[in-house]
């Protein structure tokens, strides 16, 4: 029987994409839940309230997904971002995640995919306005003087990929942990596949190069943020009210529409931001990563000291 693969994130690293065209792709050798089990992870593990988690349940949950995947001679997958935390509404629980992902399964391998750390926190700013907060930028990342006892939802440490990554070979071994960085699957797709593969221990194939996610303008992103407070959405589902929609709509014709210089001003303003929280403090941390990978990630666009 395969070893199961879970994919933990990281959030806005290629999840959407390596879910829908990859970890469902039965050709590429994988089994992953898909329609209505496709967020049984998130159910099982992330939704539900801690003191009534029981392994011996979740796992039966799981249990068709292992033996299909056993059948069929495929490796089963489990992909879900936010097992990993949901760093952009400041909810970090990576440690219990692991405790209660090892309880349920035992022995498993863990792929976690990253991005560059300034990217990353401006594709969870613009995600989390998408999803109808108003907070800004500055209130987002927060300063790290935050008044004792408050704390923004960017918490830096989360995002020292070396010091995550020790931290989770502490808890599994190091041979069942892969480190992908998400724009290796963009300047050398093959090494990507060959790497996720290889790892995942499947025969693989070609890749689909379908886009998913495609985010809104900066400029369609700050009249959503303003405009966010003044609508009642549906907070217990995915399904949005009409008027909802329609605002979302109306923000992403205007954003495509006014002058691009409106939206690289924006933009402009977020990096700066973003920048000075920053700074070099994964430089380090960044080079050290990039060892232990084998990769160039200053070539890839990561800081490194």
């Amino acid at each position: 029987m395969a070893m199961l693969v879970i994919h933990i994130g990281l959030h806005k690293s290629g999840t959407t994409f390596l879910q829908k065209e990859v970890f469902c792709n039965l050709s590429l050798g994988f089994s992953c839940p898909k329609g209505k089990d496709a967020l049984a992870a998130t159910h099982e593990f992330v939704n539900r309230e801690p003191t009534t988690f029981d392994p011996l349940l979740v796992r039966k949950r799981f249990a068709p997904l292992l033996e299909h995947a056993d059948r069929e001679g495929l490796v089963p997958v489990i992909s879900d971002e936010r097992l990993s935390s949901i760093p952009e509404r400041g909810r970090y629980h990576l440690p219990y995640m692991l405790d209660c992902l090892s309880q349920t399964f035992g022995e498993y391998k863990l792929l976690m995919t990253i991005r560059e750390q300034a990217a990353m926190a401006e594709a969870l700013y613009r995600q989390i306005i998408r999803s109808g907060d108003n907070i800004d930028i500055e209130q987002f990342m927060g300063t790290g003087l935050e008044q004792e006892g408050w704390a923004s939802r960017w918490q830096p440490s989360f995002f020292d990929y070396w010091h995550l990554y020790n931290f989770i070979c502490r808890k599994l071994d190091s041979a069942n942990v892969c480190v992908l960085p998400m724009e290796l699957m963009r300047s050398a797709p093959q090494e990507y596949w060959q790497r996720l593969f290889r790892f995942c221990d499947v025969a693989g194939g070609d890749v689909s190069h379908k886009r998913h996610n495609d985010g809104l303008t900066p400029l369609a992103t700050k009249l959503l943020r303003h405009t966010n407070g003044l609508m009642s959405r549906n907070k217990l589902g995915s399904k949005q009210p009409r008027l909802v929609r329609k605002q979302v709509e109306l923000c992403k014709i205007l954003g495509e529409r006014l002058p691009a210089t409106i939206s690289e001003k924006i933009s402009q303003h977020w990096r700066e931001v973003i920048d000075a929280r920053i700074g070099t403090q994964f430089n380090e941390s960044n080079r050290l990563l990039g060892e232990m990978l084998e990769l160039d990630l200053a070539s890839l666009g990561y800081r490194v000291g």
